[in-house]
């Protein structure tokens, strides 16, 4: 295989680390399209908004075969020493790919399962399922914004599952749906792929059947302008999805379900309602025709549905209640939390299935999870999602942060290996105004949303009068006053809050899952099983009820933002049981524009990952430690007349000193051989 070169393939054999000198290794080699460059074991990707020939057969071939010192950098390369590092060490493996939305990060997992799901011969079916999952998983969870046509509005973590006889299977775990995106979108952008795709690639019976028009006609899909990206064919894409989900042994009868339920979601958002002249400001439906219609799709009564939408149902005693008619922005917000909810227990129905379909049937003992989760984020306006996203870039931050940086330093020290260290931005304050309890940003926010008179205005007042002299809290800039600002790790961003504690609520009342636990439709039966539990249990405290709060009388709402730190700490802690390896993808200008690097844009970026620290402590440091026992084992066919006499530490020191077991740079401790860039994989070929 042809190994192509412009300026340098791994970044810590640079003579001088400077930001401007890595900043022009990377721009020369992105001139050639050599889009990959490591700095050590991590791998830095440029996007190049192109298709290049770089994962063809025979490549991928050359990576699984071939030695890995010998080859260019390559995605396919970080996969390959994951499968190397599983299956030599028994321990499980993960790799995070990271960086600013719109930089390349769906594409590279999209690389990784397609490595890994052939690296060991001919694909089984199940491996060929793992594959499909891709085209579902966009559709039903990436859309378009500002900064990317295809960005995730979800994390996903994909694990990888292994026997000693190879892949068996594979388990999906999801967090932070970016449920608002059903209802609403920014200008410029789109709702989920699998609106459009619906629309475009429709037969005429299920145009007809399901009512569909064009998605410039429906307003939770054309809030953002232009309905359609200009290099993308929505209606074949439809085609692909189906035939995934056809793959997925998903029968015809329940994708015609799926369909059902979108176009349900849909046409709620065309439901309108007017202000009736009484006492009570009560609300009317405007166009009871759309809500017969919805009626229809959710397999429930027209009489109960209208009565749901304009009235809520609150508990007074244990077996009485009153029903309470709704304001006209109240009634709205009913509707909107029913078109969410619709989609978030679709989205959930079609993970399970999914891993239901891919699961391993023997028993496995090793992984590869992947991890692919959006990127920072900073609009010209933010809301609760995107101080989300980058509290979980915060953390994922951290974690690279605490690998790369403090666990090194802190391990060299233990072992007694002289070393200077490096200065690295810690961004633990960022983390604490964000997560801290009971004084955080979401602790206060959670608090302000438990009380039904409470207000975005309550809340912001409140972060100003506990938070306001954290050094990473900004206060609002001059002409916006309804923002706070916060000091990330990948500069400043100013939140709106406007529609936080609506947002965090995701109020969804328990009587109108009970209206479509008794749909006539089955399958809006099965994805309403799900929150069952909610409707049965739980008491309407909060005005309408609330989708998360615990049984009991007393009982604690359990808002989105608190699910989404307890499913970050959750994912997290999975990844602290593995090896990591990272993926850093940089994006080379904002317009997406082939060809195109933007000098500062790149600076940005290599600041905000600390690429430069990187670099200076992977040229500097050991990243391969083993321990003396398990490198004799490993290695000990170098020197075998020897072996049978040594100690492993002996063993050890014989084996390195050896020409063939001889590195660049290694170290013994006290308990463990410490080798330089490229030492293991010396060894290991």
């Amino acid at each position: 295989m042809e190994h192509r070169s412009a300026g340098v393939d791994d970044m810590i054999a640079l003579d001088d680390l400077s930001e401007s000198t890595i900043l022009l290794n990377i721009k020369e080699r992105y001139k050639q399209n050599i889009i990959y460059t490591y700095i050590g074991d991590i791998l830095v990707a440029v996007n190049p908004y192109r298709d290049l020939p770089l994962y063809l057969p025979f490549v991928a071939a050359a990576y699984a075969t071939e030695d890995l010192s010998t080859l260019p950098p390559h995605v396919f390369a970080i996969a390959e020493e994951a499968y190397l590092h599983m299956r030599a060490e028994g321990r499980n493996q993960s790799i995070l790919i990271s960086g600013e939305s719109g930089s390349g990060k769906t594409e590279t997992t999209k690389l990784l399962l397609q490595y890994l799901a052939s690296r060991e011969g001919n694909q089984t079916r199940v491996q060929q399922q793992i594959l499909e999952i891709s085209p579902i998983l966009e559709a039903f969870g990436n859309a378009a914004t500002v900064n990317n046509d295809n960005s995730s509005r979800f994390g996903k973590f994909v694990e990888l599952l292994f026997s000693e006889n190879g892949m068996e299977g594979a388990q999906i775990g999801q967090c932070l749906l970016e449920r608002s995106r059903v209802v609403a979108h920014a200008p410029k952008e789109r709702g989920f792929h699998v609106f459009y795709q619906l629309l475009a690639g429709a037969t005429p019976h299920e145009t007809n059947t399901l009512k569909l028009r064009s998605a410039d006609k429906f307003h939770y899909l054309n809030q953002g302008g232009s309905t359609k990206l200009s290099h993308v064919d929505d209606g074949r894409l439809f085609h692909a999805l189906r035939n995934a989900l056809t793959f997925l042994q998903i029968l015809p009868a329940t994708q015609n379900d799926i369909f059902a339920v979108l176009a349900t979601i849909l046409h709620l958002g065309e439901i309108q309602f007017k202000e009736n002249q009484d006492a009570n400001n009560s609300t009317a439906v405007l166009n009871k025709e759309q809500a017969a219609l919805v009626a229809s799709l959710l397999g429930v009564s027209e009489a109960g549905l209208l009565k749901h939408l304009c009235s809520r149902t609150m508990d007074v005693a244990s077996s009485s209640s009153v029903s309470i008619p709704l304001q006209v922005q109240e009634a709205i917000d009913s509707r909107d939390a029913l078109a969410k909810v619709l989609y978030v227990l679709l989205f959930q129905w079609l993970a399970a299935t999914i891993n239901a379909a891919i699961a391993p049937e023997v028993t496995t003992s090793l992984s590869i999870g992947i991890l692919d989760i959006f990127g920072f984020e900073n609009f010209d306006n933010n809301s609760f999602e995107q101080l989300c996203i980058n509290y979980c870039n915060e953390k994922l931050q951290q974690h690279f942060n605490h690998y790369i940086f403090k666990m090194e330093q802190e391990e060299y020290a233990m072992e007694g290996i002289e070393w200077k260290a490096i200065d690295f931005v810690d961004n633990q304050e960022c983390i604490d105004l964000i997560e801290r309890r009971p004084l955080g940003i979401l602790s206060i926010l959670d608090e302000e949303s438990r009380f039904p008179k409470a207000t975005d205005n309550t809340f912001l007042e409140k972060l100003q009068q506990h938070l306001g002299a954290h050094p990473r809290l900004e206060k609002n800039k001059l002409g916006k006053e309804f923002t706070f600002g916060v000091q990330h790790y990948a500069g400043p961003v100013q939140y709106d809050v406007r529609n936080f504690l609506f947002k965090n609520r995701d109020t969804f009342r328990p009587d109108i899952i009970m209206l479509c636990l008794g749909s006539s439709r089955p399958f809006i039966r099965e994805i309403f099983e799900a929150v069952k539990v909610l409707a049965v249990d739980t008491p309407a405290a909060a005005p309408g009820g609330t989708l998360g709060r615990k049984a009991g009388g007393n009982a604690k709402m359990i808002t989105v933002g608190n699910q989404f730190r307890n499913q970050l700490h959750v994912l997290l802690g999975s990844l602290h049981e593995t090896s990591p390896a990272y993926i850093r993808c940089l994006k080379p200008n904002k317009e997406k524009s082939p060809g195109n690097f933007v000098d500062m844009k790149i600076v940005e970026q290599l600041r905000h990952a600390g690429i430069v620290e990187t670099v200076k402590i992977r040229k500097m440091g050991y990243p391969s430690r083993v321990v003396f026992r398990t490198f004799w084992v490993r290695y000990r066919f170098l020197v075998p007349k020897l072996m049978k006499s040594l100690a492993a530490a002996s063993a050890t020191k014989t084996i390195s000193d050896d020409d063939r077991g001889r590195t660049l740079a290694q170290h013994l401790s006290r308990a463990k051989i410490f080798q330089g860039e490229g030492g293991e994989v010396t060894l290991l070929w």
